[in-house]
């Protein structure tokens, strides 16, 4: 559940520190309670908040200055997006439960958590504004001003019907106050990365930069990516991801689209390491956020993010040498894609922890990697000889795993 607010509040927000302060307060101390290391905590809250940035419908601010700088429809970016942000939780999803395994860690006492429907009724007004925001935006094509005023509008009026916390006056002012107080935090990031782009442009440092890339690079398409991935790190340090994005894809995009990558697919790779820099040391905004409220070591709250966030640093490389990635539709390609990405998730998530139902032998990691490999083209046969080999080493360990289960009860009674 800590995931699962971090990514939800992160698309809102679009600051992976802002989310890391806001939801961590609460749900670092809860997972600490629970059994979880102060540096796992932290580590989790800062990739989960990263993560939202990244994670369709909403994405942060940096994606419709996206979708403005490609040339595209947001609709369009948040399409593509989907199918990598969903292999990037399903990760970081599965690196906790094998971490809640191997600590032996139990639910929250039955006593301890809400009533649903009390939830869900105080909630609603939350709800409605958001669902408001989506279908002007992915079914009407609104644009992103009139979509915000439309949810704005329809949550203060959903305000007046709430019982217990009752919209009035004072609560509107105080809003409008609260959103003004925040824009120049938006305001100031790309009047920045303006004059950096203005930089750019006037003294041709882009260019040469995206021609730095393209000789170093040469025709290896794989060396230029990870050139391009350090440098766009290197650019998006302690910078917000709308600003780093924006320095990227000046400097950057051109470089990659000439080496062959597909226009979409170049601006969010770099949309990626633009918000993943915020979890990557020595300068990890979100982890050193996220450690100081779990009272732990910024390094090594840090690290374990990396760790964590693995698929946020191999994803990019994927939907940018396989498009298919980027791709949904009601075809075999789209369900090809699906299938190899929760295969892919998985594989990463064991090999990264090393454990399944018990700790994973240096030969299930290695088989882990492989299909990892082969999951993650585009061919069908190699995607289903992925998929085949995990589907025997994961299942053949679970029945082992319940076989000595009974096997110890036996031995009990």
């Amino acid at each position: 559940m800590a995931v699962v607010t971090s990514g939800f509040f992160g698309m809102i927000s679009g600051s992976a520190v802002a989310n890391v302060a806001s939801t961590g307060s609460f749900t670092i101390p809860l997972m600490k309670r629970q059994g979880y290391s102060k540096r796992f905590a932290g580590a989790v809250t800062a990739v989960g908040s990263t993560g939202g940035q990244i994670m369709p419908p909403i994405m942060g601010a940096a994606a419709f200055v996206l979708a403005d700088v490609a040339g595209v429809g947001y609709k369009t970016v948040a399409v593509a997006a989907f199918i990598p942000a969903v292999m990037y939780y399903l990760t970081l999803f599965k690196m906790v439960d094998l971490e809640s395994v191997k600590l032996g860690i139990k639910a929250i006492p039955p006593e301890e958590v809400p009533e649903l429907k009390g939830t869900f009724t105080q909630s609603i007004k939350l709800i409605v504004p958001l669902g408001v925001l989506l279908v002007l935006l992915l079914g009407f094509n609104s644009t992103p001003m009139m979509a915000a005023i439309w949810s704005i509008l329809s949550i203060i009026v959903l305000g007046f019907f709430d019982s217990k916390d009752r919209m009035n006056l004072e609560k509107i002012i105080n809003g409008f106050v609260a959103t003004t107080r925040s824009m120049p935090q938006v305001v100031a990031a790309c009047a920045c990365s303006g004059i950096v782009t203005g930089v750019f442009a006037l003294t041709g440092l882009g260019l040469k930069l995206s021609h730095f890339i393209v000789n170093l690079g040469g025709n290896n398409i794989l060396l230029s990516l990870i050139l391009a991935m350090l440098i766009c790190i290197v650019l998006g340090m302690g910078l917000p991801t709308t600003a780093s994005y924006i320095i990227c894809a000046t400097a950057i995009a051109p470089a990659l689209i000439q080496i062959g990558v597909p226009s979409l697919a170049a601006h969010l790779f770099l949309l990626y390491f633009a918000s993943i820099s915020a979890i990557t040391p020595p300068v990890a905004v979100a982890s050193y956020a996220a450690a100081s409220i779990a009272d732990e070591n910024a390094m090594k709250v840090g690290w374990t993010a990396v760790k964590l966030g693995i698929a946020g640093f191999i994803l990019p490389f994927t939907f940018a040498i396989n498009p298919d990635y980027l791709h949904i539709g009601l075809d075999i390609t789209t369900f090809i894609t699906m299938i190899s990405a929760i295969v892919v998730s998985m594989a990463a998530a064991i090999l990264i922890q090393g454990y399944i139902e018990k700790k994973a032998t240096i030969i299930e990691r290695i088989i882990c990697a492989v299909v990892i490999v082969l999951a993650i083209q585009s061919g069908l046969i190699q995607s289903l000889a992925g998929w085949v080999l995990f589907g025997v080493m994961y299942f053949f360990r679970r029945y082992q795993a319940k076989k000595e289960e009974r096997s110890e009860k036996e031995v009990v009674n």
